[in-house]
């Protein structure tokens, strides 16, 4: 069940389903040696941080093993993994999405057997980019597998 989270998170983090968050100061402040008056909008690039080279090796790979323990049996985050926000302005609904995607993974996986269509290998890096990032449309075969019990 590790590797199942872990496949969940790399996906977040490649995929960074939210690249871009707005906020808006709510009192004059300095951020980064930067003087940031109250009511300026501000953009948290939650993209840059799930792809830069000092927190992730190989970010452009799609690697699940980075969130595993050295022996496979735990789930590891690092402090540079946002997938839901960060702070008082995460999302509030990060418990519930987590627990769903996991379920749904894992009953897919127990029914289905899932390939590409054209039986080559999918390009995960063919994305649509704007406020969120999607994959391009691509067509995959759900084999049901037969329980032998």
């Amino acid at each position: 069940m590790p590797v199942v989270e872990a496949t969940i998170s790399e996906v977040f983090r490649y995929g960074c389903p939210s690249p871009l968050t707005q906020h808006r100061a709510i009192r004059d402040t300095s951020i980064a040696g930067y003087d940031v008056p109250k009511d300026t909008m501000v953009f948290a690039n939650f993209y840059a941080v799930s792809r830069d080279p000092t927190a992730w090796e190989e970010p452009e790979r799609f690697m699940p093993a980075r969130f595993l323990s050295a022996d496979l049996t735990q789930v590891v985050h690092s402090e540079f993994f946002y997938p839901f926000g960060v702070g008082a302005r995460s999302c509030i609904g990060e418990l519930l999405s987590r627990n769903v995607l996991f379920l749904f993974t894992v009953a897919m996986f127990q029914k289905f057997r899932v390939r590409p269509q054209s039986g080559e290998k999918l390009d995960v890096t063919r994305c649509f980019y704007s406020s969120t990032i999607k994959l391009k449309p691509f067509e995959v075969i759900f084999e049901e597998l037969v329980d032998t019990l």
